[in-house]
């Protein structure tokens, strides 16, 4: 059986000549390997959210409520304009993805 394995080069990833199942000769990857600077690479794509922006998880865990009824008053606060909303991308579990987060903005 034919497989292709996959090297690392400084200029990025790219694809060999397939190899057999057996040998996986110096400078290719097996498939753990591989799957694991995978998700190392894309780990260092996380961003931080600026200051005062939460989720709704965590605004919920701070007004003593779950964070599906935190979600509900943000989106009404959307609404009315006290709220704003930005997607940032975070790790969760083992992957990075865009999570939204909320900021109660200062009354006018």
């Amino acid at each position: 059986m034919e497989r292709y394995a996959t090297t690392i080069t400084p200029s990025g990833w790219q694809q060999d000549n397939p190899q057999t199942a057996d040998s996986l000769p110096g400078g290719l990857l097996d498939p753990a390997t591989a799957l694991a600077l995978l998700r190392a690479e894309f780990q260092r794509e996380a961003e931080t959210p600026e200051a005062g922006y939460l989720t709704a998880e965590q605004w919920g865990e701070s007004w003593d409520m779950s964070g599906k009824n935190a979600l509900t008053l943000l989106t009404k606060g959307i609404k009315a304009g006290v709220v704003q909303e930005r997607k940032y991308r975070i790790p969760v579990s083992t992957y990075i993805r865009k999570v939204r987060h909320f900021k109660v903005l200062a009354k006018r």
